[in-house]
């Protein structure tokens, strides 16, 4: 039988995601923050800068980041197959998760089960009536 083999490539890609989502999530608390300053620390190799930036300044250079790291994330889950739960999904789009509605999915391959939303299974065909 054939197989869907994965590759290494997806699998960086798959990490490169997950650790953009965990740095897009600090972005979006940072700027929903509210703070009047922001604190900046920048590594090159083995320098190390910090830099204080008034709301203005680092609202902005927040922005930008998170706009440049959402682009590449979502470029790097639609050209690798990786599918985004819908938390992740309200991440990337900067949504709060009370925004973030989930609605059941099925997953591909996967088979409807019968069961209702009443808790009510199929009976010859016939789906009964939502309450």
């Amino acid at each position: 039988m054939a197989k869907i083999v994965r590759t290494d490539i997806q699998e960086t890609a798959l990490k490169a995601v997950q650790g953009n989502l965990r740095a897009l999530a600090g972005v979006n608390l940072l700027l929903d923050s509210g703070e009047d300053k922001y604190g900046f620390t920048f590594l090159a190799g083995k320098k190390k800068v910090i830099m204080v930036a008034g709301k203005a300044m680092g609202t902005s250079i927040l922005e930008d980041v998170r706009r440049k790291l959402a682009a590449e994330t979502a470029l790097l889950a639609r050209k690798h197959s990786i599918r985004l739960e819908e938390k992740e999904r309200a991440v990337l789009e900067r949504r709060s998760a009370r925004e973030a509605v989930r609605e059941p999915e099925l997953e591909s391959g996967e088979a409807y089960s019968g069961e209702t939303y009443s808790g009510e299974t199929e009976r010859d065909g016939q789906v009964p009536a939502l309450e």
